[in-house]
């Protein structure tokens, strides 16, 4: 873990990186500007981090909120 969490660090197109609870271990937020991008990003820059066993993508269509600041 301590590799792939270094790794991620060192990749500028990874704006956010959690540890989570659940099926998976990481949650990763990504900024790509195409597909073929994020293409070269999951299969050849992730994946190489070593030690994913499975990994599940999902895109954000559109959205409906942004909260700038925290309800506090």
């Amino acid at each position: 873990m301590d590799n792939f969490e270094k790794g991620i660090n060192s990749l500028p197109s990874v704006i956010s990186c959690h540890n989570i609870s659940g099926k998976y271990d990481y949650l990763l937020q990504v900024v790509v500007k195409d597909m073929d991008d994020f293409h070269q990003l999951a299969m050849y820059k992730i994946r190489r981090l070593g030690n994913i066993k499975e990994m599940y993508t999902g895109f954000s269509l559109k959205e409906i909120k942004r909260c700038p600041t925290l309800p506090l």
